[in-house]
């Protein structure tokens, strides 16, 4: 099964070898190589990088949303075609073709990138370390006041954002298997998850005494990772407000940054 997708409703789509492109792109949602870095991705592979699509824009005149888009730098995609050669994690199988969409920005933001590297057509036939999420599965910004520039034909791609990128040449044989004790120690860990646990810790966080408390209880929530989002959310409902800034804090510390939050620099 081949879970290659090509996009043919966007003008100007095409995949293929070509020249590396000025403008940086959106690099990686998680710049360390960590258990948060597994937490939050949903497929982890072993890819050789196949091809690489032209530069899309985002925004049209009859596509372009209302409000101010000075602000948001973010204009244009661009996709890549990775095979997969080795599985780490998640449903696919090697063989398997995955498309990555990258989000560009102005040239002002590379400084801001976080993790990994461009991709350009001299690394095309190279093979990476890929932490990948579902693109549908990010929100766009944390501001209420900027608009989501993704089309229903960008997220009919099936694509997926890195979550983390390292070069297998870097990495090298010893920090691959590295790699891969992460992926399988913090997948064991996320099964042993459990929600009555997740409800002590967010009320001891609610309750704290004093700061030693509320940061031994915000670590247990940290261990816990996004399986400890329904918990939080649903003790935000019911806080008094003084509590309401302890919990949200957590809910972001879990959670997987915006694609707009992810250009800013940790």
């Amino acid at each position: 099964m081949r879970i290659r997708i090509l996009f043919r409703g966007v003008t100007g789509m095409v995949v293929g070898l070509l020249p590396a492109v000025s403008q940086p792109t959106m690099a990686c949602l998680r710049d360390t190589l960590d258990d948060r870095a597994v937490e939050w991705s949903k497929l982890i592979v072993v890819a050789k990088l196949d091809s690489i699509g032209s530069p899309v824009s985002l925004v049209s005149a009859t596509t372009r949303p209302d409000g101010d888009l000075k602000s948001n730098s973010i204009k244009d995609f661009q996709l890549y075609d990775f095979e997969i050669t080795a599985l780490l994690d998640g449903a696919a199988k090697t063989g398997n073709h995955v498309p990555v969409i990258r989000f560009m920005a102005e040239p002002d933001m590379q400084k801001n990138s976080i993790c990994g590297q461009v991709l350009t057509a001299h690394q095309i036939g190279k093979s990476f370390l890929l932490f990948l999420r579902p693109e549908s599965d990010l929100r766009w910004s944390n501001k209420a006041n900027q608009p989501d520039l993704r089309t229903q034909q960008v997220h009919d791609l099936k694509a997926f954002v890195v979550v983390h990128l390292e070069s297998i040449h870097d990495l090298g044989t010893e920090g691959l298997e590295d790699a891969k004790y992460t992926v399988s120690s913090t997948r064991q860990a996320e099964a042993q998850f459990n929600a009555d646990d997740a409800k002590v810790q967010v009320q001891t966080l609610v309750e704290a005494a004093d700061d030693t408390e509320e940061q031994e209880a915000e670590h247990a929530i940290l261990e816990m990772g996004p399986k400890a989002l329904p918990t939080l959310k649903n003790a935000l409902t019911t806080a008094e407000t003084v509590d309401k800034a302890r919990i949200q804090k957590m809910i972001d510390g879990v959670s997987p940054p915006s694609l707009t939050a992810a250009m800013q620099a940790h």
